[in-house]
């Protein structure tokens, strides 16, 4: 399955990707790309999503980070990529190799 993410090139040098709904193995009300592991989907769907899009920018999933976005002011400085469940609303980092990614509501 090949994603067409949005690229834009005022972000270049960066890897980057915008991703629609589009393409993903969920199905049901989740149907399409969701990479939410605060859904209810299924854990399996969200994860192939995730290493579709990473397979997409060429990124190792390993090095992926999202949150549990919160809806603060909370802000995460990133050293290394991390697994364990972050709750903020945004994330920073100056390292290299480390991908952020963040949800957006589609309503």
């Amino acid at each position: 399955m090949t994603l067409k993410p949005l690229i834009s090139p005022k972000l270049q040098p960066f890897i980057h990707g915008f991703f629609s709904r589009e393409g993903g193995s969920s199905s049901g009300i989740f149907k399409g790309l969701n990479c939410g592991f605060g859904s209810t989907d299924s854990s399996d769907s969200v994860k192939k999503n995730r290493q579709l899009i990473c397979d997409t920018l060429s990124i190792n999933c390993k090095n992926l980070v999202s949150l549990y976005q919160i809806h603060s002011n909370k802000v995460i400085i990133l050293k290394n990529p991390t697994h364990n469940q972050i709750k903020a609303d945004a994330m920073v980092t100056q390292e290299k190799g480390v991908a952020l990614g963040i949800l957006t509501a589609d309503c």
